[in-house]
């Protein structure tokens, strides 16, 4: 080492120390947390729409059905008489039981209507779905 003096103390401005500084840790781990959460909760978003849909689909393809029915029976069928009528129905693909209520109603001579509820028993999640249909007599739908 002759020649060179070797100063010892305070360490050179320009030099970088190795690896990472806790700035830079901590700023890193605070977006990496920000991306978890997010995604997390886009994903329980997603899981609780699909639910929902599932359970939209179901109850119009039960209400679709029943109206069909309706549809094909003639005027003075029985089962189109006045009253609050009841049906459970299990849906084969996901094996949800779902209750359907109907209430029929003259409304006016040869004009029926027909209130659906469509709803899942012990279900606090899925709310009934509501629909109305009119039986007409002179127009035949």
């Amino acid at each position: 080492m002759a020649g060179k003096t070797r100063v010892r103390g305070w360490p050179r401005l320009d030099s970088k120390p190795a690896g990472f500084s806790l700035l830079e840790v901590l700023i890193a781990a605070s977006l990496l947390i920000f991306v978890v959460v997010g995604l997390c909760q886009t994903l329980c978003l997603s899981l609780v729409l699909k639910q929902k849909g599932d359970w939209h689909r179901i109850s119009s393809e039960i209400l679709s059905a029943k109206i069909e029915k309706f549809k094909g029976l003639n005027p003075e069928d029985p089962r189109l008489k006045e009253g609050s009528y009841s049906e459970t129905i299990k849906d084969l693909p996901s094996g949800r039981n779902v209750l359907l209520d109907w209430e029929i109603k003259e409304e006016s001579p040869g004009l029926k209507r027909i209130y659906f509820t469509v709803s899942q028993p012990g279900s606090s999640t899925a709310r009934p779905i509501k629909a109305i249909f009119y039986y007409s007599n002179h127009l035949e739908f």
